[in-house]
């Protein structure tokens, strides 16, 4: 269990750490309330002078004197004299009877003679006292949590921050104490305010910035850590997570800054190359993806998560010859990979080897993959490509009932369109169904292809109008993130205004034109 005390090693501090801790905690002026000649000895841990001048003082002023007499108990406490320190405390209790600073002293005592039951009881007593102020709150949380009493702790260190206490080590402590039971939110709000309290502190604002990633407060994560690095620029652990930070949000180019500092600082690090090849990837920068995830691949030895992001970045870049040699790899380190199957399966669908496809992704379902909408898909194209359309029907069905990615519905369709010509392909897509959010703008544009092939003129002047309409509700879908350059490859088939048409509507999924610009010559 983590308690105040972990914060110090007591034998290079013997007594005096503690001590001081207790003395600023109680005292009602902190360590102002000491005497020089006291400060000098304590500074220098002399613990025996100190306790030697505390006596005196006490001796001179007598049990009246609430410092004197707290000053000299706290420091009996330390020297585990603590009947001696009980009677000092009794004695002045006669003359400051309701002060809470000296009924924790007695508590500290009793906690050093492990008289725990005495110590709980006297503390559960204080709870509700009204004179009691944050820095005894604190306090009592640090007694309950020696005695291992978290809960109360928590709730003793709660009144005190919310109460104002000054102290950055309290916010702190309350944090660790709820980040260790992953209550990550509250954690976050109280690292956070250590933070603020401390604001050059890298070790308080990492803390708050790992509390923050944990609770998914992803922009406040990065704006921690990189307070985090403004203090100490070579910390590995923060530029990790800053690049994570950025991924998470989408700022790809930012990740990519911050792996790229990470792995300069750390060059063997496996994770580190290949969330730098992820953000590579992302980014379309498959070059730069490749040559991330080869490096992972030579510090990780053969790691399945490499090797399948070598697969992506070389099938992304047009190499489908050295994407199967990765991923046939990736199948031999890990043969039950679900990932490493699929991206094969792909890959030689991709190059018309569809039987081989077929079986591994036929292998692949038969493991029952937690999400397997995209395989089946998959499947589905490969059975159309050979002839057994049937098979391929039932697994599109099945693939969209399973909410499969939009592509292998446009994928399909395709493929439908070069085996059986435009009418049944458009046929499909006026039936085919995805949540996807593109979808029906997308499905717009591949019916007006199919039908403008068919020579449906009349369908296909109503598919160009639909797909206006679809973009004009919903415009935050473009540009898309969409492969069309197969459709391309199709749409060559199309003359006249028709290409015309097609062309601007690439155009406009793309995020190269506004759909107000070519609206109506879309419409036609």
């Amino acid at each position: 269990m983590w308690t105040m005390r972990d914060e110090f090693d007591l034998e290079e501090d013997g007594q005096t750490t503690p001590a001081l801790m207790t003395l600023e905690a109680l005292l009602p002026r902190g360590l102002e309330g000491l005497t020089r000649e006291l400060r000098r000895a304590l500074e220098r841990d002399n613990y025996s002078e100190a306790l030697k001048v505390a006596n005196a003082r006490y001796a001179e002023q007598g049990a009246t004197d609430l410092e004197a007499a707290l000053t000299y108990a706290v420091l009996l406490v330390g020297r585990q004299l603590c009947d001696e320190a009980l009677g000092v405390i009794r004695r002045a209790l006669t003359h400051h009877a309701q002060d809470v600073s000296l009924q924790l002293s007695q508590v500290e005592a009793l906690i050093v003679m492990g008289e725990f039951d005495a110590a709980t009881a006297l503390l559960d007593a204080m709870g509700s006292v009204s004179t009691a102020e944050p820095r005894h709150h604190a306090f009592m949380g640090d007694m309950y949590l020696d005695m291992g009493s978290e809960d109360e702790a928590m709730d003793c260190y709660r009144q005190a921050v919310d109460r104002g206490v000054e102290a950055v080590d309290v916010a702190f402590r309350l944090g660790h104490l709820l980040f260790d039971r992953e209550e990550f939110d509250e954690a976050a709000h109280y690292f956070g305010i250590a933070a603020r309290q401390a604001v050059d502190n890298p070790m308080v604002w990492e803390m708050a910035a790992t509390a923050y990633f944990e609770a998914g407060r992803v922009e406040d994560a990065a704006y921690a850590f990189k307070r985090v690095l403004q203090e100490d620029p070579e910390n590995t652990s923060a530029w990790l997570y800053l690049g994570l930070c950025h991924q998470v949000n989408q700022d790809f180019e930012d990740a990519v800054d911050a792996f790229e500092e990470y792995v300069e600082l750390e060059p063997e690090s496996a994770v580190g190359w290949g969330q730098l090849g992820q953000s590579h990837l992302l980014l379309g920068q498959l070059e730069q993806a490749l040559r991330s995830f080869e490096e992972g691949v030579k510090h990780a030895g053969d790691d399945v998560t490499m090797l399948n992001g070598a697969t992506m970045a070389a099938y992304q870049s047009g190499d489908t010859e050295a994407a199967e040699r990765w991923a046939r790899r990736a199948i031999e380190v890990g043969p039950e990979n679900m990932e490493a199957q699929y991206n094969l399966g792909v890959l030689l669908l991709e190059r018309r080897r569809v039987k081989e496809a077929r079986l591994v992704l036929e292998q692949l379902l038969e493991q029952e993959p937690p999400d397997s909408s995209s395989a089946v898909g998959a499947l589905a194209v490969a059975e159309l490509i050979d002839g057994q359309r049937a098979a391929a029907f039932e697994h599109i069905e099945e693939a969209q009932r399973l909410g499969v990615d939009a592509e292998w519905l446009g994928a399909f369709a395709e493929e439908l369109l070069k085996l059986e010509g435009g009418t049944p392909a458009r046929t499909f897509l006026q039936k085919a169904y995805s949540g996807d959010d593109r979808w029906l703008s997308v499905r717009a544009m591949l019916s007006f292809v199919c039908a403008s092939i068919a020579g449906e003129e009349e369908l296909s002047r109503e598919f160009s109008a639909t797909f206006v309409e679809e973009l004009e509700r919903t415009p935050e879908v473009v540009p898309m993130m969409w492969d069309f350059e197969s459709w391309e490859a199709v749409a060559m088939r199309l003359q006249g205004e028709e290409a015309r048409v097609f062309s601007k509507m690439l155009a406009v999924v793309e995020g190269r034109r506004k759909l107000a610009q070519v609206a109506d010559s879309i419409r036609r």
